[in-house]
């Protein structure tokens, strides 16, 4: 499986992509819901010895998700910094976990309007 630039961290996106290169041919006359269908059939019936390239290639994806409000961002940075070292410590995931939750409540404040 030759590289897939941009496919992401999602397997199937980067089956899909290469299976539509490779089969321009077949496909040119399908629409893109015949493509789609045609293809997860295709990848429901692979092995897993089949699928491992995709798999790999995903694992190995440097991408990273951001969104667009900074509060977010600070926490996930924070969140892959305590998980992805080599010895997260358990004071730094509980605080990961209070901010997270500190985080998803006033997200909620803000969607049901409490100002309390």
């Amino acid at each position: 499986m030759p590289a897939v630039e941009g496919a992401g961290r999602n397997p199937f996106v980067r089956f899909l992509l290469h299976f539509k290169r490779n089969n321009k041919e077949k496909l040119c006359n399908m629409r893109p819901t015949q493509v789609l269908r045609f293809a997860s059939k295709k990848w429901k019936q692979m092995s897993c010895e089949e699928k491992s390239p995709y798999v790999q290639a995903a694992h190995k994806s440097k991408y990273r998700f951001w969104s667009r409000n900074k509060e977010a961002n600070r926490i996930m940075e924070k969140f892959r910094q305590t998980v992805g070292c080599a010895n997260p410590r358990t004071k730094n995931v509980f605080k990961v976990m209070v901010d997270l939750d500190s985080w998803r409540q006033n997200v909620l404040d803000d969607l049901l309007g409490d100002d309390e």
